[in-house]
């Protein structure tokens, strides 16, 4: 079997490539893995129900809860949330509210743990742009394209938590000693 791990190739693109494309599945781990309690399974149009059933089978195993989705081209969760970040960013672009009052409204208005903006910078500000253009290329459309205020971070260099700053500020990452 093969488990990509990909947060927005399609899986049977994947699976293309391969000579067993029954054995292909995806298995999209959210941010922080170890934290979170589900996986997005991506069952492609040739995934095998054994090679499903053996995937939620060793998600049980290690304590995971999998929900399957079809194939697509961000699976669900990036679908939509890749939209959602992109939208927020060129909110604060655009001045109607801050970072941390986009979030604010995110988590007390619809109940989010975090806002979209924070979860941009968990996920890295770089990755979030990478993924925007894999979804343009894959669908064709135009609301994938990385707003202005994206790329500006992104090109100052500031990729959200694993640099220090983003949306938000955030303690610089201590340096790892040279072996």
């Amino acid at each position: 079997m093969l488990a990509s791990v990909t947060s927005a190739i399609p899986i049977d693109r994947l699976a293309a490539s391969t000579r067993r494309p029954d054995r292909v599945v995806g298995t999209h781990f959210m941010n922080p893995a170890p934290l979170r309690d589900s996986v997005e399974v991506v069952r492609a149009p040739r995934t095998s129900a054994d090679t499903l059933q053996r995937t939620l089978d060793l998600l049980t195993a290690i304590g995971k809860t999998g929900i399957v989705v079809a194939d697509g081209p961000g699976f669900v969760i990036n679908r939509v949330l890749m939209l959602t970040v992109n939208e927020a960013a060129e909110v604060v672009g655009q001045g109607t509210a801050d970072a941390a009052t986009v979030d604010r409204v995110f988590q007390e208005c619809l109940g989010h743990a975090t806002g979209p903006l924070r979860t941009a910078d968990l996920i890295g500000l770089d990755t979030v742009v990478d993924t925007l253009l894999v979804l343009l290329e894959c669908t064709g459309d135009p609301r994938f394209r990385p707003g202005r205020t994206l790329r500006e971070l992104v090109d100052a260099g500031r990729y959200g938590r694993k640099s220090g700053s983003g949306f938000h500020t955030y303690p610089r990452p201590a340096a790892t000693a040279a072996t």
